[in-house]
């Protein structure tokens, strides 16, 4: 784990000189909130999820690898269809990237005018307070707020979506698996 505080660290600071050393005209093109969502959330990932995901890669790795080999020592038919749902996994996985990075792109273009209206209605606050505006600013961070909430639940609903197939191709693998079992079986005892 700590080649990951590590690179937790070395992405801050590249990331932090990088910034530091921009050109005026990268902040005049991109605006604060876009700034600091792309500063946040890169660390972000780091941090909280690379070690989740990690740890789901050894285990499910380890866990696929010993159920086919197991499978297959028991009936060996197990292991073609292992290898043919396997090849399954794997195309509904590219489907699921493709779709999880337009997505996931969505909610950080809605994310970042959430940022940036927070810090021009900091700057702007007396002004804000001296023209009783304060009603027109909250509808409008609501709108930018409603905007990124649906952008996000689309997220977690494409990655429900995909839990849901990958949960249901591993349902009918097993119960077609146990079936066949089940009646290799018999018919062997019969003889």
């Amino acid at each position: 784990m700590g080649f990951l505080i590590k690179a937790s660290r070395n992405l801050h600071n590249s990331t932090f000189n990088k910034l530091i050393t921009a050109t005026m005209q990268f902040f005049n093109i991109n605006p604060s909130g876009r700034i600091l969502n792309r500063f946040s959330e890169d660390i972000g990932i780091v941090d909280e999820y690379i070690p989740l995901i990690l740890y789901d890669v050894i285990t499910i790795g380890l866990l696929f690898v010993f159920v086919v080999i197991l499978a297959s020592m028991v009936e060996f038919f197990m292991f073609p269809s292992s290898i043919l749902l396997a090849g399954l996994f794997i195309s509904l996985r590219a489907i699921y990237l493709r779709t999880s990075r337009n997505v996931k792109r969505i909610v950080a273009i809605t994310r970042s005018p959430m940022y940036s209206h927070i810090a021009a209605t900091l700057h702007g606050l007396t002004t804000i307070r001296a023209f009783n505006a304060d009603k027109i600013l909250i509808s409008e961070f609501d709108y930018f707020q409603d905007r990124n909430s649906s952008a996000h639940f689309l997220f977690l609903a494409s990655s429900q979506c995909f839990g849901f197939w990958i949960n249901f191709f591993c349902v009918c693998f097993l119960s077609v698996a146990t079936f066949a079992l089940v009646i290799f079986n018999e018919s062997e005892l019969k003889w």
